[in-house]
């Protein structure tokens, strides 16, 4: 129940980020406020799952039933604060939020996929910057890690669970493009470190 509530948790941060992107009307000031919500993630140890799939190379095969109680519960909180704000002053960001869902949703699913690939790839920069790096080189690592996907369009699977859930565009492509997102950042966030691990592995054999 713990690990379930911090993934509750996980969810309402990327949404307050999403929020805070769409109330903004300059791209880059709301794609560094956006980074808000990774940066409270992680200062209170909460659940993210494009944070946790950056550890399913080096993790049991159980560890996939953590990942997935996470996305369960990111989804809980990103869908609930969508559906909440459609009742609050906030509406007024539906507009805003509609237009990105439909831009989302116009997008063929290859290349949603591949757009989640580059952003868990991305998250993993950030993710690895913030345990690696010492000082404030932790903080910028998160910052321009959510800087760049959230400027170059990458696609993240909570964030437009909250996209979707406030601007009220759900319908069976949603869903789909949800799973296909969902996949792309499990890819993108996975590879980094199994790539890392597979070039230590090669250099070790090479000394021997």
């Amino acid at each position: 129940m713990k690990e379930f509530c911090k993934s509750i948790l996980g969810g309402v941060c990327i949404a307050f980020g999403g929020t805070v992107y769409l109330s903004v009307d300059n791209h880059i000031a709301g794609a560094f406020l956006f980074s808000v919500g990774l940066l409270s993630i992680f200062l209170f140890d909460l659940n993210l799952f494009t944070g946790k799939v950056c550890d399913l190379p080096h993790q049991p095969l159980s560890y996939w039933a953590k990942a997935v109680l996470v996305f369960a519960g990111n989804l809980v909180g990103a869908i609930g604060i969508g559906l909440l704000e459609r009742y609050t002053k906030l509406s007024r960001l539906i507009p805003t939020a509609q237009a990105i869902a439909e831009a989302k949703l116009a997008d063929h699913l290859f290349s949603a996929f591949v757009m989640g690939i580059f952003c868990g790839f991305m998250i993993c920069i950030a993710v690895i910057g913030y345990r690696r790096l010492p000082g404030s080189g932790k903080y910028l690592a998160v910052i321009f890690g959510v800087m760049v996907f959230t400027l170059s369009g990458f696609e993240h699977v909570i964030a437009n669970l909250y996209y979707y859930a406030i601007a009220g565009t759900w319908q069976l492509k949603s869903v789909f493009n949800i799973l296909v997102v969902g996949l792309g950042n499990l890819v993108g966030g996975a590879a980094v470190p199994f790539l890392l691990r597979l070039g230590k592995q090669k250099d070790s054999a090479e000394q021997e």
